[in-house]
């Protein structure tokens, strides 16, 4: 019985691992940003000055503010925008 339970264990590992790389993968693949706030939906409440707001709001709902994938990857020499000058002692 241990046995058994061991082998499903094993073969359970790597079958969730694969399906959440197809899941993710299937994601990514689709078009459009799920967090990008639809202009028709509220003409007379829609500004482009909200536009922040919204998105924000709508990626907090979605719970797409963390990391795409389990964990995330980046450099930290990069700025967070291109306009953004890093000073020689930092």
């Amino acid at each position: 019985m241990f046995k058994y339970i061991i082998k499903r264990i094993l073969y359970f590992v790597p079958t969730l691992f694969a399906i959440s790389l197809l899941a993710f993968g299937l994601s990514k693949s689709t078009s459009g940003d799920p967090c990008e706030p639809l202009s028709g939906e509220n003409d007379s409440k829609y500004s482009f000055l909200n536009y922040k707001k919204q998105y924000k709001e709508r990626c907090e709902l979605f719970g797409l503010l963390g990391p795409t994938f389990y964990f995330g990857v980046s450099s930290q020499a990069y700025p967070d925008t291109l306009h953004q000058i890093i000073q020689k002692n930092e």
